[in-house]
């Protein structure tokens, strides 16, 4: 009798434990991805597009050098040299069609920051606002292409 109460009492301390909420420390796709977001906004006017790539703790560690210059583990100016640098060959990545026209897309604003990844290591994610005037002949049909990082999981 007193196995059984034992058992039970390891089985309701198993379902306790289960429900107190944890903070996730894991990527969720993996140590070696970047993972891609976009989302598109349409007025009449413009089309506007919130960019956001998240990296995950390796592809962070491999852009480390040119994010953190002086080794000091913040980002700073640094990240907007960062940034200036690479939006360009982002932006090549991306596209954005409306009807049979490729619209060109503008930097409105961007912004790096580290977020702590497993084990303590820093992730990265890179955010733009990016926005593209439509055609005014435009009837509501457009299509977005994300090519960035296309080489990477």
């Amino acid at each position: 009798m007193a196995r059984w109460g034992w058992m039970l009492s390891c089985f309701a301390f198993a379902v306790f434990a289960s429900l107190i909420p944890r903070e996730a420390q894991a990527h969720p796709l993996g140590n070696f991805t970047i993972n891609h977001y976009s989302s598109l906004q349409f007025t009449e006017e413009n089309a506007r597009i919130t960019y956001v790539l998240d990296f995950a703790e390796i592809p962070t560690l491999q852009q480390k050098a040119r994010l953190d210059a002086d080794g000091d583990g913040k980002l700073s100016e640094e990240a907007n040299a960062y940034l200036e640098a690479e939006m360009p060959s982002l932006l090549e990545g991306l596209r954005l069609r409306a009807g049979d026209e490729i619209l060109p897309l503008e930097v409105r604003h961007h912004s790096a920051e580290y977020r702590t990844g497993q084990g303590g290591l820093p992730t990265l994610r890179v955010e733009a606002h990016l926005l593209a005037d439509l055609p005014k002949d435009w009837r509501g049909e457009a299509h977005f292409a994300d090519r960035t990082y296309a080489n990477r999981l």
